[in-house]
Order: structure tokens, then sequence, then C-alpha cells
């Protein structure tokens, strides 16, 4: 598909004269005729032209996904704004841009790097413009809405969902069937998934099968919403029964004999039997196989649930759109922004082809996948059966933190340390390096 997860990037400061502009004040009402407002006393933003510069931030999103499932729709809808993709790479980056005094008018990001991109003091609160043009943010899902809330300290709303990506579990349908074992269902708890890696993993005509790919201790821990940060005190906080219950969960995967091999030994090698992955970065792996002219036998099931947690199955992960509080077409962007996150009709084409909807509409969900045929005869069911843990507190820290959390998970895997001491030696580390980025 065409994203994948990249890690936070560093903090800059933000010069006063970049971030002058409306901010927090509240758009004129312009009222022009033939617009579609969605509900009556809305005002209606300006017809002036405009071109407006997006990119992406630390989650990838091609070009092509940008014209076919934003500027596409949003020009025509809007024949007045043009969207244009700006291409990274030779110098260019939002850290650049934003460096040079030009940041762009919209940026993509994703959840775990939301609250990076408020710390460059880059989007604009949109309450003002929701209120004016009468948005209504009861029709967008409650997850995305309350993962933007998350990270407004004051109540800002600092963009809208332009679709959900789901953490999966995914499987190797031929090397269940060689070695005889029943295909994961959407039922599975963790036990459930230690024992069928247990018997998966093994060597056989001198090749080495694995039966899972679980990740890090961080990933694990996003299956359940546990934050990284203590909302309360502002540190890392690992030493709770959370984290250990998590930890205890890799202990056991791994003790099947797993050493967690890259994504290529399941798309590629076709030695591994099952993956857990975000969706459309599996989606994309798999799209990559068939354009290489090879085949990959595969199918998905829904993450594994915790018998303390039952109906409560994998992570959300929402992809947002936020706009510059220093674009000069702020009301041509908040048009663009509020459309392609609410219009039943450019959420249908998302769903279409692959992506989770941002509405809370089942009529759009059930259309996911139908004009995909990657996705023709696969278990989408398992996509919607089981409700997602809530997204945790989330601060520009975790950048900080998450390694030596993940170490942690290492450091067990591995047999050399206690969930106990390798908890507590992780909080202690991700601590002192927050304590020295506030210094």
């Amino acid at each position: 598909m065409f994203r994948k997860p990249i890690s936070m990037c560093t903090m800059f400061a933000l010069a006063a004269s970049m971030i002058a502009g409306c901010g927090g004040t509240k758009p004129e009402a312009v009222n022009v005729p033939g617009q579609n407002v969605p509900e009556a006393g809305a005002a209606v933003a300006t017809v002036e032209p405009a071109t407006l510069k997006i990119m992406y931030f630390a989650t990838l999103i091609t070009q092509e996904a940008v014209d076919r499932f934003i500027g596409e729709p949003v020009k025509k809808k809007y024949p007045h704004i043009t969207i244009e993709y700006v291409n990274t790479g030779g110098g260019v980056s939002f850290q650049k841009m934003i460096e040079q005094g030009t940041p762009p008018d919209l940026v993509i990001t994703d959840y775990p790097n939301l609250s990076a991109v408020t710390d460059y003091a880059y989007p604009l609160d949109l309450n003002p413009y929701l209120e004016t043009y009468k948005v209504n943010l009861n029709q967008l899902d409650a997850s995305p809405v309350q993962g933007i809330r998350n990270v407004g300290p004051k109540g800002e709303i600092f963009g809208l969902p332009w679709y959900v990506d789901k953490f999966m579990l995914f499987y190797n349908k031929d090397l269940f069937d060689k070695f005889a074992v029943a295909y994961p269902t959407d039922q599975m708890t963790y036990e459930d998934l230690v024992n069928v890696s247990r018997r998966l993993t093994r060597k056989e005509d001198q090749v080495q099968y694995e039966g899972v790919r679980w990740g890090n201790l961080h990933t694990v821990g996003m299956q359940w919403g546990i934050p990284i940060i203590n909302k309360q005190t502002g540190k890392a906080d690992f030493q709770n029964d959370l984290w250990k219950r998590a930890l205890g969960v890799v202990k056991d995967i791994h003790e099947t004999g797993i050493t967690n091999l890259p994504n290529e030994a399941f798309y590629k090698e076709k030695r591994m039997a099952m993956l857990t992955q975000w969706l459309n970065p599996m989606l994309g792996f798999a799209e990559s196989v068939e354009k290489s002219g090879q085949t990959l036998n595969w199918d998905m099931a829904s993450i594994p649930q915790h018998r303390e947690a039952p109906g409560i199955s994998g992570a959300a992960k929402p992809i947002y759109l936020l706009v510059s509080q220093s674009s000069k077409y702020k009301e041509q962007a908040f048009q663009a922004v509020s459309y392609i996150s609410t219009s039943e009709e450019v959420q249908s084409l998302l769903s279409q082809y692959g992506k989770i909807t941002a509405l809370n509409s089942e009529a759009i969900r059930k259309q996911f996948g139908t004009k995909y045929e990657l996705v023709k005869g696969k278990n989408i069911e398992a996509i919607f059966k089981h409700q997602t843990a809530p997204l945790p507190y989330s601060t520009n820290y975790e950048k900080l933190a998450s390694p030596e959390l993940n170490i942690a998970g290492t450091d067990v895997a591995s047999g050399s340390k206690d969930v106990n001491t390798a908890l507590r030696e992780a909080e202690e580390r991700a601590n002192k390096k927050i304590e020295a980025q506030l210094k």
C-alpha cells in the first residue's frame, strides 16, 4: 500500500514570525451561493483560488495516494482549490521547510507522530472553523476524534482524520497446511497464539521456520492502549501491572523459539507463519509480491485478545490531515480537510480501496475492499469484528522513552533480565532522557 511507520523526529523551535496569523481567531464568514453546507446557518468559505502544498510527516504517503484520495476529490468539489504534493528527498523535508519559514499548507501524519508535529507549533486549531462552518464531529468515528483531542492541551482540535489503520494478524496458509496446523481464528487469545507459534517454529529440510513476528514491547502495549508517559507526572511509567503483563506476553512468545525475523521472512522468504502488522503496510507488501510475479497465499485474522479484556483486539492508528497556522489559505485548507474527512463519497472511495473509513458509518465499512482485487476472498470481517484498544495518552517524550522500553523487551526475551528489573531500569533510563530534554 502506501505507508509505513517511521520513528518520531526531533523537535525544533519555531520563530514567532512563523506562527503569526489567525491561529485561534475565528474566521470571517463569507456567503457564497451554491456551496453545500452541512447544517442550516453554517457559513460558507471563500472561492478564492488557492494552491495548497501538502506533504507527509513521519509516515510515508505516496503522491499517487494523495492525488487519488485527496487532490482529485477536492478539485471535483472545489474547483478553486489545487492540491500540490511536495516530494521529500534531496534536502526537502518538513523540518527544513519549517526552518526556512515556508511550511506546507497541509501535513499528513499518524497518531504516534501527532504530538511531535504540535511541538513544531505547526498545526492550526480548527475549533473556530468547525464552529463557523457547523461541522459536526459526531459523524466521525469516536476513536480518531479522541486521539486528536488527546494532544490538544487546551481543547484544541489540531486536525481531522483522513482514514484509520489497524493492527492485524496475517498468516501464510501454505505453512499452516504444510505442518497440519489449523488457521488462526478471530477469537484467539494470546495463549492460543503462543501455542500455535510453538507448533510452527521448527527446522525442516534445512529451512528454519518461525511461528510469528511480534515486533517490540511498545507494539505489544499498543494492543492494550497502554500509555508510555504518565499524564499526571509527565514521566515514563513502565513499572505497572499492564506493562508487566505485556512484557510477559513478549517473554512467552519468544520462548516458543522465534527470533523476530524481519517482515521479509513472511512475504518474500515465506518461512514465517504469522505476522502482526498494520493493515495498510501489509497490503503494500502483498501488492509488491504480486507485482514481482510471485504468489503469497495469505489471509488475516483479528489480533489475539487478552483473557482479561475480551472483545478488545488490536490497536487503531488514525491518519490525520493538519492545516498550517501560517498558511495564506486557511479557509481553503479547512474546506479541503473537512470535506475529505466528512464526505461520504470520499470516505466510501477510501473504503472501497482498502482504507478503514474515518466516518462512523456501517454502510461505508461494508464497502471495504469492493474495488480492491487484492483483498477479494480474504477475511475482511476480521477488521471490524472487535473493538480496538483506546488510543493511549501521547506526548513527544515518547520518542525518548519508547527505545528504552523496547530494550526491556529485548533483555527479557534474551533471558538476561527478569521482568521487574528490565522495566525498572528502562524507566530510569527513559526519565533521565526526559529530564535532560526539559533542561
